[in-house]
């Protein structure tokens, strides 16, 4: 009995333990959000209001100037919006919205070549169900490592492959992997390890006890890769 007391305790403190790295992730993610909103949504618009001031001040002498800032701006207005959506889809407490795990990857990745120039390619292999939490998870890793790419990597195509694995040492659970790989400008992981929202991908994914690695180098392009064991899935 008194053993059985001492694991009850210690699966308690474990879950308390996972419930606080869950929280402090959500908090550093929603942070990081307001930040992005303040200086890129912050950014357009006041772009926008100086591209409007400078056509207000041009009228009416210089027609075919002011006709050129009111291009300006409804591109800046056009950009504002985008950043916007993004920073909503990023805020959702249900990312999935009662769609299947599929369905949600799919339509996330639709979304995403809509807003872009990028070829993007996907495959999506999933023979076994997904524990809710480990969809979320990915869902959200996947989220931020497409922003990453949009914003940061001057990409021209991202290959996205999501599928489950049967450990080769018997007995071990199966895992979910996904890897992300672009074709972009890459960068040197030992001088960014926290920015990107690296560090709250790898905080979601070591909260449920995942891994994931980031391979890239200036000029090479970048690959992320995640793994989840799916406990209590049978192999």
């Amino acid at each position: 009995r008194q053993g059985r007391r001492k694991l009850a305790l210690a699966n308690e403190q474990l879950y308390q333990y996972s419930l606080q790295i869950e929280d402090q992730a959500t908090l550093q993610e929603r942070t990081r959000i307001a930040r992005e909103i303040h200086d890129s949504l912050g950014h357009l618009l006041t772009a926008q209001s100086i591209v409007l001031e400078n056509a207000a001040l041009a009228l009416p002498a210089h027609l075919e100037e002011v006709e050129g800032f009111l291009n300006d701006s409804k591109s800046l207005g056009a950009a504002a919006r985008t950043e916007l959506r993004q920073a909503i889809l990023m805020l959702r407490s249900d990312p999935l919205e009662g769609k299947s795990f599929e369905q949600a990857i799919a339509d996330l990745i639709t979304d995403f070549k809509h807003i872009t120039t990028i070829q993007t390619h996907y495959r999506i292999e999933l023979p076994k169900p997904i524990p809710n939490r480990l969809q979320v998870a990915a869902y959200r890793i996947l989220q931020e490592a497409l922003s990453n790419v949009q914003k940061h990597s001057g990409a021209t195509q991202v290959n996205i492959h999501l599928a489950v694995q049967a450990e080769t040492d018997g007995g071990k659970p199966p895992l979910l992997t996904m890897h992300v790989d672009d074709n972009g400008k890459g960068f040197d992981p030992y001088q960014n390890q926290t920015g990107f929202g690296l560090q709250g991908m790898k905080e979601r994914a070591v909260s449920l006890g995942g891994q994931i690695q980031l391979l890239t180098q200036p000029g090479a392009g970048c690959q992320v890769q995640v793994t989840f064991p799916l406990l209590g899935v049978v192999p």
